[in-house]
C-alpha cells in the first residue's frame, strides 16, 4: 500500500508537525539559495538541516541560558537584541517564540531591523492554545493583532496559514488532558496513549467529514473554522 496513503489514513492531530509541514511549505516557496536566514529563537533548531542544504546562510539564534542546549546554537543573541547590522537578512525566523516574550512588540522591532528591504518575516505562533512552558507564557495575539503591529514595523502579510478547526481543537485538548493520566501502569501498557491517538484520529475524520459536508452546501470550510484558530503561520515582506 502507497506510503503517502497510509500516512493521510492514520494522520492524527499533531499541531507541532502541522506547524513544522506548514512552515517546511513556505521554505520552499519563498528561500532561495542565494538568502542569508536568521532562525530566532531557535530552540533545539528543528530545520537546520533543511535549511542548511537550501539557502546561503542559515543561522540558529538563542540565548545562552534558555531551555535548550547551548550546541544547538549557532550564534548567541535574543529576540531583543541579535548581534548583526541593520539590514543584514533575507529572511528571519520565528517558530512558536512570540508567545514567551514578555516584549513581543520589541523583539518584533528587531526582526524588522535585521531584514533587508523586500526581506521575509516567517512567523508562527498560538492563539488557541494552553499555557505551557511556564512561567514563560506572557501572551496570544490574534492575526488582526499581528497585522498592525507588523504594519507598524514597515512589514506587510503576504499569506496567512490557519491551523485548527472546532474539531482539531477538540481532540488537540482531550490529548493534552489525558496526560494528566498517563502514569504509572497506564504509562507501561501505553492505554493513554492509544486511547488519546484514537480520540484525536476520531476529531480529525468528523473535521474532514464536516469539510465535505459544507463543501456540498457550497460553504466555505475556512470561513467556518476560523473562529477556532489553534495556530497561526504567516509570511510578511519588509517595505
Amino acid at each position: 500500500m502507497n506510503s503517502k496513503f497510509l500516512h493521510v489514513l492514520f494522520r492524527t492531530v499533531n499541531l507541532r508537525q502541522d506547524v513544522r509541514d506548514a512552515l517546511s511549505e513556505y521554505f520552499d516557496k519563498y528561500l532561495t539559495s542565494e538568502m542569508t536566514v536568521y532562525d530566532i529563537g531557535c530552540g533545539p533548531n528543528p530545520f537546520s538541516k533543511k535549511l542548511k542544504e537550501k539557502v546561503k546562510k542559515h543561522v540558529g539564534v538563542d540565548i545562552e541560558n534558555g531551555f535548550y542546549e547551548k550546541g544547538f546554537i549557532d550564534l548567541v543573541g535574543s529576540a531583543y537584541n541579535v548581534p548583526v547590522e541593520d539590514g543584514e537578512a533575507d529572511a528571519v525566523i520565528s517558530s512558536q517564540v512570540i508567545e514567551h516574550l514578555d516584549k513581543p512588540l520589541k523583539a518584533i522591532e528587531e526582526s524588522a531591523r535585521i531584514l533587508k528591504k523586500d526581506g521575509l518575516f516567517l512567523c508562527s505562533f498560538p492563539f488557541l492554545y494552553p499555557l505551557h512552558a511556564e512561567p514563560h507564557d506572557y501572551t496570544r495575539f490574534t492575526e488582526h493583532y499581528m497585522d498592525k503591529v507588523l504594519e507598524e514595523n514597515g512589514l506587510s502579510i503576504i499569506e496567512t496559514k490557519k491551523v485548527g478547526g472546532f474539531w482539531y481543537i477538540l481532540g488537540m485538548y482531550f490529548g493534552i488532558y489525558m496526560q494528566t493520566f498517563d502514569r504509572g501502569i497506564l504509562k507501561k501498557i501505553k492505554v493513554i496513549q492509544l486511547l488519546s491517538w484514537f480520540i484525536k484520529w476520531i476529531c480529525l475524520q468528523i473535521q474532514r467529514l464536516e469539510k465535505f459536508v459544507l463543501d456540498i452546501l457550497d460553504k466555505d470550510p475556512k470561513a467556518f473554522s476560523n473562529q477556532w484558530t489553534v495556530n497561526y503561520i504567516i509570511v510578511a515582506k519588509k517595505n
